[in-house]
């Protein structure tokens, strides 16, 4: 709200020649909330003082599911009041509930007691797949959910919506992780209704954004309850506009609806920008902003259509893959959160022994059919020799043999893919001392598994790590055991804490340093050791060459000796540090 209020976004200042109102609730079989009695008077309101075209559907007719229901009530009202100049509202009240999915995912239920399981595919519909039937409508759409997490509808950008030249707006009761109040002086729908006579008294249109604003100031509505109002498509840029029968069919409202009317165009694209702070926004950062953008926008040469407040969030929760290790449950899904969280970590049985017995086993297996078709060949050879000349022979049948074929295929399909999976285990690396010690201790200090099934780290032989191999991981894991003995707040700023994208730490003991800088730093190290043994032999032979013993034996043998060391020592990096082969070597230290 503050944002609009800020920007006064300019708005459609044409009201629909018609709209249409569905209201959607539940038969009172299925209606534990008893919303009938506000559903009437919604109704009254809409069909008595604004002149709609009303539409009252119960959900729960006895034989039909729920879900049935709802898509035959919304594709038979937009078949019938779907043009290109008509409004569609579609209001719903009864439960919701967020049983599956994120954000775009609500249920609807018209009983959610003990005694509801028994018509629970009847009692549920999952909005989403009703909404599909709003895809391809011509004519605005403005929907209104009187529900618990109705929120959970709002965002934008909603699959297959698409971006079309038209409006669609969700105003919902409560935010996503919300409940609204009960039929009743306080509930979200007798809100609604004493606002919308109140623009009935003034005589004037309004457009949804004021309807909302309305909606926050009626007597009883709660002070803590905020009810979201969000555009359905991206393409969105102005709000639905709504007039009383008693208004006049040009916008008379206010100023900034009347003098401030835009051409009814689409968003061909848009900029997404994100600013970040370092502390806590408040409402008066959110307004400087808006004030910056808005003054912006007015000396801008080609100033766009509207700037929208896409969410203020902290950044742990704009960026929800960075979840804390200790968020999640002990067992399995933190064992799993640990191990994923560092490449260095992916530490996992072989099961040789299970690949060598089944191995053995298939492979005995096909040496049995080997023999059982070696033997049918043999049959079949002194029946007629010219059988195993072909494979079509009308002088035997073929069925025995066809068998035996599938039979060898079917056994040496299975033995192939044991065979090819434990080459490739076998080529993984094995974990490093430092990898296992960490996971052992991990495991030893926490107990997040049963004893038996935490057992399989101490099978050390068996171990493999899923870290690809690095030439130099023995000096990567010496680089980063010395920055956790040294770790200070110097060491945080030049290899601050790694986020791995999956998961994080609080524990200070979990510390994960960026490995991209920890390998700039070993390189750093390599190629420092390089440039020393290439250049401090010639500085060396360069003073002896130069030096008045130069025609010495003592300095050829000198020279010798410092080319010999140098040459060695050259190798020895090259063998240590690299993953050179011989020839390589050999070849390097030649040249």
């Amino acid at each position: 709200m503050l944002w609009e209020e800020r920007m006064d976004h300019p708005t459609k200042g044409v009201c629909k020649d018609k709209t249409a109102v569905l209201l959607l609730s539940w038969e009172k079989d299925y209606d534990d909330l008893n919303t009938s009695p506000e559903v009437d008077k919604l109704a009254h309101v809409f069909k008595t003082v604004y002149g709609y075209t009303v539409v009252a559907k119960k959900l729960g007719k006895h034989g039909m599911l729920a879900q049935v229901q709802m898509n035959q009530i919304l594709a038979n009202f937009v078949a019938e009041e779907d043009s290109q100049n008509t409004l569609l509202i579609i209001y719903y009240a009864g439960h919701g509930f967020a049983k599956d999915g994120g954000p775009g995912k609500l249920n609807l239920a018209g009983k959610l007691a003990v005694e509801a399981a028994a018509i629970d595919d009847r009692n549920q519909i999952i909005w989403d797949v009703a909404e599909n039937n709003l895809r391809l409508t011509q004519a605005d759409v403005f929907a209104i959910f009187d529900c618990c997490y109705a929120g959970r509808l709002c965002h934008a950008g909603a699959d297959g919506l698409g971006r079309e030249r038209r409006t669609f707006e969700f105003l919902a009761a409560c935010s996503a992780d919300g409940t609204t109040c009960k039929p009743g002086p306080k509930s979200f729908t007798s809100a609604l209704v004493w606002s919308l006579g109140e623009f009935d008294k003034q005589r004037r249109h309004f457009h949804s954004y004021d309807l909302l604003k309305m909606i926050r100031q009626a007597p009883d509505f709660p002070e803590d309850q905020f009810p979201p109002l969000v555009p359905r498509l991206e393409s969105h840029l102005g709000h639905v506009i709504f007039a009383p029968s008693s208004a006049s069919r040009t916008p008379a409202s206010a100023a900034s609806t009347e003098d401030q009317e835009v051409p009814n165009t689409m968003a061909e694209d848009w900029l997404d920008i994100r600013l970040y702070y370092d502390h806590r926004l408040t409402d008066e950062h959110v307004a400087s902003v808006a004030d910056a953008l808005k003054s912006a926008k007015s000396r801008m040469k080609d100033p766009p259509l509207r700037i929208a407040l896409r969410g203020k969030l902290p950044l742990l929760q704009v960026v929800d893959h960075w979840l804390q290790l200790e968020e999640c449950p002990r067992g399995y899904p933190s064992v799993a959160a640990f191990l994923d969280s560092n490449e260095n970590f992916m530490v996992y049985r072989r099961f040789g022994f299970l690949q060598s017995r089944l191995l053995l086993e298939k492979q005995d297996k096909l040496r049995e059919l080997e023999e059982d078709l070696d033997t049918l060949d043999k049959e079949e050879y002194n029946k007629h020799r010219s059988i195993p000349t072909t494979r079509f022979n009308t002088k035997i049948d073929s069925e025995a043999r066809e068998s035996l074929l599938q039979r060898i295929e079917a056994a040496f399909c299975t033995y192939a893919n044991i065979l090819t999976a434990a080459h490739q285990l076998v080529s993984l690396n094995k974990p490093s001392s430092a990898e296992y010690t960490s996971v052992e201790r991990y495991l030893d200090n926490n107990n997040p598994l049963q004893q038996e099934e935490a057992s399989f780290v101490y099978h050390k032989e068996d171990l493999i790590t899923l870290r690809p191999g690095r030439e130099h991981a023995w000096l990567d894991a010496a680089v980063e055991k010395l920055l956790r003995w040294t770790h200070c707040n110097i060491i945080e700023v030049n290899y601050p804490i790694h986020q791995t994208g999956v998961r994080t730490s609080k524990d200070p003991h979990n510390v994960y340093y960026t490995p991209d800088r920890i390998e700039r730093f070993v390189v750093g190290i390599i190629t420092s050791m390089i440039l020393v043994l290439l250049i401090v032999p010639i500085y060396f032979l360069y003073h002896i060459v130069n030096g008045p013993a130069r025609t010495t034996n003592r300095a050829n043998a000198l020279c010798m000796g410092i080319l010999l060391v140098f040459t060695l020592a050259f190798s020895a990096v090259m063998s240590f540090f690299t993953r050179a082969r011989r020839h390589e070597i050999l070849a390097a230290s030649a040249a």
